[in-house]
């Protein structure tokens, strides 16, 4: 039976218990969950024609020996590649068919990018699941609200709120496992009159394995070196609430160091990576009794350099000494009204700007290149209006030009209807267009093309949603179309090595969700299907070939988390990916050839135990079955591990 088949009979199954308990209640009726990314500001999730998946702050607590990447990939329609391997691999996010660089990392609402970066994409292993309170995902095109990159959806990691009501609330978890992992974070709430502020530091290190697959052609019989890792970062967040509106301040201090490897199946000795980042923001809201405004300013600072200084030269490296300084900057400024028309509609406006830098070096062998101060700048105006009926009828129409300081203007729009036919049946629709514009690298390196213009996207979907007792069921099927690619060519006759906008890509497939909650037990299942394609025009004939590199066709995700008693819980997840390919540079021949990279499934076990509302003990076991496999080819990914851990809360 293959995937597919299991997964329908699965549901088929799950529906069937469902259905025929028609009658049971939960012990006890959760909130309505709220979402405040779908639409800038706090609504529930029954009243935007939106795709939205929270991960709640409940789950969160129950992830503490995971990684933010590891919990994203458990989600409908994620692929996080990277994540599986070892600690601080750069990690790549495809949302649905979407390559990587067109999902928007949002911080509390606001972008959050490296623009020093070929594809300005934030790395998510400075983020760690204890900072964070909630991430809410937004599929399909998000640009008309938040801009370039968002053209497959949005990830928003939501922080840590100081929720409680004493004066000081210290806090803290302990960690330790595999491969010498050991991790700590240390927090501290307090809350007087109105006033709040919490401080959470982080620190990590591991001895990690060898980030590249030992060659089976390598005349080295000793086995390739561990790769080890470091990371710490510090957390702040204040602010002061009044009876009309709130000021805030959150900033977020950190870094990465480790070591890595020359490449796939290449082990390298001295190869080192040093990676800092910082984000500063500073916002406020003003209530009044028809419309709010919000104002936000953020200053994000990243620094990453790569050295190898080359006591050791593996026979396929290219240069005896490399070293690679990055440094981005970027400024970002917003302000926002949500204005209450009248009962069955309200308008969005804004105005967002956003100011990148970039300075780069590159030293091979004492032959530098740099890049000194090289910028772009990108302010956009956008309105959104919502529409809304008793019997059950929502839409959201919007629009926003944008105004970029190299290639001009560009527009894009949303439009996103639903209807609840009745209290357990809704029917969601969007049709939205994204956009992502160049990177500095792409526009100012020496294979920089000042004439790139940006990746433009349109994207449909079409969803429906059951929901009765402790019964959800989500499916939705989604097709985009994106033209304009960026991507690197080379003319083996001339010589001439740019970037270019050439390609077109086309991806469509669907899934579905499904959640089972009653009594002690949760059954959470989703599966995804994706297929797509890339046309390349040439000087005689359009050539298309199936693009789909590191993603699979098939994704199942199963988790079944039971309520033992008062004290215990237990969960196990599983995930299967499908056969998937990669593309493999052979600097023998020079070629790049496709490789096939097989079907895994992975086996993860959580349990914790409660011993009061302030001491918990928990064991996070991954990769159960120690399967091996590869996301990357010719990069190792994670055998059978295991974390276990305590925390503490005052």
């Amino acid at each position: 039976m293959n995937k597919k088949h299991f997964f329908t009979a699965f549901l088929s199954l799950l529906a069937f218990n469902l259905f025929s308990q028609e009658n049971t209640k939960t012990e006890e009726t959760p909130i309505e969950e709220l979402t405040v990314t779908a639409n800038r500001f706090a609504q529930k999730l029954n009243e935007t024609a939106k795709n939205v998946t929270i991960i709640s702050q409940e789950e969160l607590e129950r992830s503490k020996g995971l990684s933010v990447a590891q919990l994203l990939q458990n989600q409908a329609g994620m692929s996080i590649v990277g994540a599986n391997n070892n600690m601080g691999t750069p990690i790549s996010v495809f949302t649905r068919g979407a390559g990587s660089g067109k999902t928007l990392i949002l911080l509390n609402g606001m972008p959050i990018t490296d623009p020093s970066s070929i594809e300005m994409d934030f790395d998510l292993n400075l983020i760690q699941v204890d900072q964070l309170s909630k991430i809410e995902i937004v599929k399909n095109a998000q640009s008309t609200l938040y801009g370039s990159d968002a053209v497959a959806g949005v990830i928003n990691l939501i922080t840590v709120k100081n929720t409680a009501e004493k004066l000081f609330s210290p806090s803290v978890t302990l960690q330790g496992g595999s491969f010498g992992t050991a991790k700590g974070s240390f927090g501290l709430d307090v809350n007087r009159d109105g006033f709040y502020s919490n401080i959470l530091v982080n620190y990590n290190q591991t001895k990690g394995f060898s980030n590249a697959t030992k060659s089976l052609l390598s005349s080295n019989s000793e086995a390739n070196e561990k790769d080890a890792s470091t990371g710490s970062n510090v957390m702040i967040s204040a602010g002061k609430i009044y009876t009309n509106g709130q000021l805030r301040f959150n900033a977020i201090l950190g870094g990465l160091k480790g070591d890595i490897d020359e490449g796939a199946f290449k082990d390298e000795k001295d190869y080192t990576f040093a990676s800092q980042m910082g984000t500063f923001g500073i916002g406020g809201t003003r209530n009044f009794k028809r419309f709010s405004i919000n104002a936000n300013v953020k200053m994000d600072l990243t620094n990453r350099v790569y050295e190898n200084d080359s006591t050791f030269v593996d026979a396929g490296a290219w240069s005896k000494y490399s070293k690679n300084i990055l440094k981005g900057n970027v400024i970002f400024g917003e302000v926002f009204s949500k204005i209450n028309m009248n009962k069955n509609m309200d308008l969005l406006v804004g105005f967002d700007s956003r100011l990148q830098k970039s300075q780069q070096e590159d030293n091979y062998d004492n032959f530098i290149t740099q890049l000194d101060s090289i910028n772009t700048s990108l302010s956009s105006v956008y309105a959104m209006l919502y529409v809304k009926n008793e019997k059950g009828f929502f839409a959201e129409l919007g629009g926003r030009t944008n105004f970029h300081s190299l290639y001009g203007n560009n527009s894009t729009f949303n439009i996103s209807p639903s209807y609840s036919v009745n209290e357990n049946f809704r029917i969601f629709a969007n049709v939205s267009s994204g956009f992502k514009t160049p990177s500095l690298y792409q526009l100012y390196s020496i294979y920089g093309n000042k004439d790139l213009k940006p990746e433009e996207s349109l994207g449909s979907e079409l969803g429906l949603q059951f929901k009765k007792g402790a019964v959800n069921i989500k499916a939705a099927f989604f097709t985009s179309n994106i033209k304009n690619l960026m991507f690197f060519s080379f003319d083996p006759v001339t010589f001439e090595a740019k970037y270019i906008n050439q390609d077109k890509q086309k991806y469509q497939g669907y899934e579905v969700e499904a959640n089972y909650t009653v009594k002690k037990l949760n059954v959470s299942a989703n599966y995804t299907y994706i297929t797509g394609e890339i046309t390349t025009k040439t000087a005689t004939r359009d050539t298309v070939y199936n693009n789909l590199f590191r993603r699979a066709k098939h994704n199942i995700n199963l988790g079944i988390g039971y309520t033992v008693n008062e004290n215990i819980f237990v969960k196990v997840n599983a995930r299967s990916v499908g056969k998937r390919y990669d593309l493999f540079f052979d600097d023998v021949t020079f070629t790049s050839n496709k490789i096939e990279l097989q079907a895994y499934t992975l086996l993860d076990f959580y349990g914790e135990y409660t011993f009061s509302k302030k001491y918990k003990a928990f064991l996070q076991l991954n990769n159960i079955l120690n399967e091996k496999y590869y996301d990357i080819y010719g990069f190792n990914t994670r055998p059978m591990n295991f974390m276990v851990g305590v925390s503490a809360k005052f």
